[in-house]
C-alpha cells in the first residue's frame, strides 16, 4: 500500500499593508480646491476681457461725470502685489517667526513633555507649512470668487466713472464717443470697485490668518486641543504622544517598542490643562494683525 502524503498547507494570505501616511499639510482634496480657485480666477479675467458693460445713457452736462481723467494711483500691477504677493509673503514670514519663537521657548516641565529641540522644530515646521498651505488655497478661492462676482456686477450695472466725459470725448454731431474704446469701456465699469473688493478680501483673510498664527483666535488658555496646537506650529500635538515613549518619560526611563506602537495607534491626545502660548500680550498682537486692513483702506480710497 503506497504511503499517503499529508496535504501541503495552503499558503497564508498576504497580510494587508498598512496605508502609507500622507503629510499632514496635504490631502487630495486640496488639489481640487486649488484647481477650482484657479478656474474661478481665469473666469474672472475672461469676464473682464470679453464681457461688454451695459451702456447707460448719460448727460453731457452732468457735472458728476465731468472730472478730468487721471492715471490710477494704484495700478493693476500694484493691486496684484497687494492682493497676492503681500498676503502670501506676510503669512510666510509670520509662520516662520512663530516657528522660531516656538522652538526657543522652553516647554512646560513634567508630564513627559521634555523632548529634543529637533523634534520640536519638526513639529513646528509641519504646523507652519500646513497653516500657510491652507491660507494659500483660501486666498486663491477668495480672489477667484470675489473677482468673478465683481466683474459680472460691473458689466451688469454699467455705472459711469466720474471722469467718463473726459474718456468719452463725445461728438454731438455723430452722437457717439470718439475717445479710446478701451478707456470708454472701462469708464462704464465704476461699480463695484475691483481694487477695493480684491484688496479688502485679501487683507481681511491675512488679518484673520495673523490673528490665528499669533494666538489671538483659538489659543487662549485651557481647553486647547492637540489639533489647535499643531495648526499653530506648537509642538504639543500628536507628534508628542508618539515621541514621548521613544524619548523617555519624565523620570528619564526609556519607553519600550510596545509603548511606542501603542502611542502611534492612539487617537490624538487632547490637552486639557492650560498651556502657555509662546508670546504674551494680546493688544499688540491684535494691532499687528489688523495692519493689513490699513493697506486695503488706502487702496480703496485711492
Amino acid at each position: 500500500m503506497p504511503p499517503t502524503t499529508a496535504p501541503s498547507p495552503s499558503p497564508a494570505p498576504p497580510s494587508p499593508q498598512p496605508p502609507q501616511p500622507q503629510p499632514r499639510w496635504y490631502r487630495p482634496g486640496h488639489a481640487v480646491d486649488l484647481a477650482v480657485g484657479l478656474v474661478l480666477v481665469v473666469f474672472a479675467l475672461l469676464a473682464d476681457r470679453l464681457l461688454q458693460p451695459f451702456e447707460r445713457p448719460f448727460d453731457t452736462t452732468d457735472p458728476d461725470l465731468a472730472h478730468p481723467h487721471l492715471p490710477d494711483i494704484v495700478t493693476n500691477a500694484q493691486l496684484g502685489v497687494v492682493s497676492v504677493v503681500f498676503p502670501l509673503a506676510t503669512a510666510a514670514v509670520a509662520n516662520a517667526v512663530m516657528v522660531a519663537v516656538t522652538v526657543v521657548t522652553p516647554p512646560p516641565a513634567g508630564g513627559g513633555r521634555a523632548y529634543a529641540r529637533a523634534s520640536r522644530m519638526r513639529a513646528a515646521v509641519r504646523g507652519a507649512v500646513r497653516s500657510w498651505h491652507h491660507f494659500l488655497i483660501t486666498l486663491v478661492l477668495a480672489i477667484g470668487i470675489t473677482g468673478l462676482f465683481t466683474n459680472l456686477v460691473k458689466n451688469w450695472a454699467g455705472r459711469l466713472r466720474p471722469d467718463f466725459l473726459d474718456r468719452c470725448q463725445y461728438n454731438a454731431t455723430l452722437g457717439v464717443c470718439t475717445g479710446d474704446s478701451a478707456l470708454v469701456t472701462d469708464g462704464r465699469r465704476s461699480f463695484p470697485s475691483g481694487h477695493s473688493s480684491l484688496s479688502f478680501v485679501a487683507c481681511t483673510l491675512l488679518t484673520l490668518h495673523l490673528l490665528s498664527v499669533l494666538g489671538v483666535l483659538g489659543h487662549g488658555g485651557s481647553g486647547r486641543t492637540a489639533a489647535a496646537d499643531d495648526e499653530a506650529g506648537l509642538p504639543f500635538s500628536r507628534q508628542d504622544s508618539e515621541l514621548r515613549p521613544m524619548l523617555g518619560a519624565a523620570d528619564g526611563s526609556a519607553g519600550s517598542v510596545a509603548e511606542t506602537a501603542a502611542a502611534r495607534a492612539a487617537p490624538p491626545e487632547r490637552i486639557r490643562e492650560p498651556v502657555p502660548y509662546p508670546v504674551t500680550g494680546k493688544a499688540w498682537r491684535i494691532g499687528v494683525s489688523v495692519l493689513p486692513l490699513l493697506v486695503a483702506l488706502y487702496v480703496g480710497i485711492s
